[in-house]
């Protein structure tokens, strides 16, 4: 494993941790699209910067295979990671449905009212009784993009929710 350059920084992606490394002359934004694009298997068709809740700026992103995401940077490479973010194993689809109603629940109640509503037209739209019988796969990318837009449309503060659900459900007790 080559060592990183001291300019290299931690993104998290979709609830995953990854390692951007600027290569020479190229721009801390344009190393975090290509840690990105290597991550997904897809290019990167738009980035924008949106502004989160907890102060920081996260990046809207929209890949090329449909999917979209916020992509939030979170400090230098040799920081320790986020929790719940690479030593625990991955958020199941019903633990990030979780993270985003707990979410809405943190702002208020119009965004609890929005995010059931929209969450429920997904289900409906892809025939499937309720969350439960879907794990985000393949054909479950509609349901992820509804959940991905309200996320960045109500500015949910979805990373902390996220952190919470899986403590709960590891058994730890959230901070």
């Amino acid at each position: 494993m080559t060592a990183l350059s001291p300019l290299a920084f931690r993104v998290t992606f979709s609830g995953e941790s990854l390692i951007a490394d600027p290569a020479r002359d190229e721009s801390l934004h344009d190393a975090m699209i290509r840690a990105l694009e290597k991550h997904s298997g897809s290019s990167v068709n738009m980035c924008g910067k949106c502004k989160r809740t907890n102060g920081k700026y996260g990046y809207s992103i929209a890949l090329a295979n449909g999917l979209r995401a916020v992509a939030v940077i979170e400090g230098n490479a040799e920081s320790e990671p986020a929790p719940g973010s690479e030593q625990s194993p991955p958020a199941t689809w019903a633990q990030k449905i979780k993270a985003i109603k707990l979410a809405a629940e943190m702002i208020g109640r119009s965004e609890i009212r929005k995010v059931t509503r929209h969450l429920a037209e997904g289900v409906e739209h892809m025939e499937y009784k309720d969350y439960t019988e879907f794990d985000c796969a393949s054909e479950d990318h509609y349901i992820f993009g509804e959940a991905v837009h309200l996320i960045e449309e109500l500015e949910l503060p979805f990373d902390e929710a996220l952190q919470v659900v899986m403590s709960g459900e590891l058994g730890d007790t959230p901070a």
